[in-house]
């Protein structure tokens, strides 16, 4: 069960307490982390893990839509990482469900209620959705044209 709090208006909830009760302790040693390879698509930095297996939990950061050219707006570029996320996870072996938290970073505002209905077409169906968080940023990709980055946690059953 979430450990839920207040900031003023804004509920909080914590995650860190939520993974550590369901599926106990991190304690993946360096042998038990493992970098995978991405698409080229993703531009990630040689520098960079873009994903990493940590034991069961699979941590994906900066996922960007692959087809940036043709999808321009919100709405359009979040149906495409959502969809490029979900072929990722089935190359792990995980889908949609086996995801516990997404960070949704967005450079504007703008669109939001697109991003939005991306999620609901691809989360809304979930009974146990995952934990979510969406913030407005300056996007280092947005040069790229990207209008969004998805960052999340899955975790493989035992």
């Amino acid at each position: 069960m979430p450990v839920e709090f207040y900031i003023g208006r804004m509920r909080v909830v914590h995650l860190a307490l939520v993974a550590i009760a369901l599926i106990g302790p991190l304690t993946a040693s360096a042998q038990d982390r493992k970098q995978i390879p991405l698409p080229a698509a993703q531009g990630i930095l040689p520098d960079v893990s873009g994903a990493v297996w940590a034991g069961n939990l699979l941590f994906v950061s900066g996922w960007l839509d692959p087809d940036l050219e043709t999808h321009t707006d919100l709405k359009s570029q979040s149906m495409g990482v959502f969809k490029s996320l979900q072929e990722f996870l089935e190359a792990q072996k995980l889908t949609l469900d086996d995801v516990v938290m997404i960070h949704a970073y967005i450079g504007s505002v703008a669109g939001y209620e697109g991003y939005r209905a991306a999620y609901a077409q691809f989360f809304g169906d979930q009974p146990n959705k995952p934990a979510h968080t969406t913030l407005q940023v300056v996007l280092p990709a947005a040069r790229r044209g990207a209008l969004l980055e998805i960052d999340l946690i899955a975790v493989r059953s035992k």
